[in-house]
């Protein structure tokens, strides 16, 4: 699915020829749909062209209203970045690094206890409407 260089129709044809067992291949895309991996939209969209490395940067930019972005892994090593430079990239993505390994030390409490399916964090400075400035998701 993922290979496509469109959005294809969920039609019967389509589902057979992703899987052997249609009933197994939608099993599967119901359950990604339900981890928010796959989204059904009403019209078929193309995928980008290019590298990755050089299509992320502008993807991202789109994920904020701010249009600042990064992409990191879980050690801190920035993948991509959007609008931020060299030495804030650095920065951020150790302390995305460092909310990461916090997230995974206290996710009984915030999952388990508190029942928080959210897996981000927000810092704000100051204010109590409670909003963020720097927002952290882990993908």
């Amino acid at each position: 699915m993922f290979q496509e260089g469109n959005t294809p129709p969920l039609t019967a044809e389509q589902v057979q020829a992703w899987g052997e067992d249609g009933a197994v291949t939608l099993e599967l895309i119901f359950r990604v749909q339900s981890l928010a991996w796959l989204q059904g939209i009403p019209l078929s969209r193309e995928a980008p062209t290019g590298s990755l490395e050089g299509a992320l940067p502008n993807l991202l930019a789109k994920l904020s209203g701010s249009g600042k972005a990064l992409l990191s892994d879980d050690q801190g090593f920035h993948l991509a970045t959007h609008d931020y430079g060299r030495e804030a990239a650095e920065e951020l993505s150790a302390l995305s690094a460092d909310l990461s390994a916090l997230n995974e030390r206290h996710k009984g409490l915030l999952q388990g206890y508190l029942k928080l399916r959210s897996r981000g964090w927000g810092l704000g400075a100051g204010g109590v409407a409670g909003t963020s400035q720097v927002g952290f998701w882990s993908l």
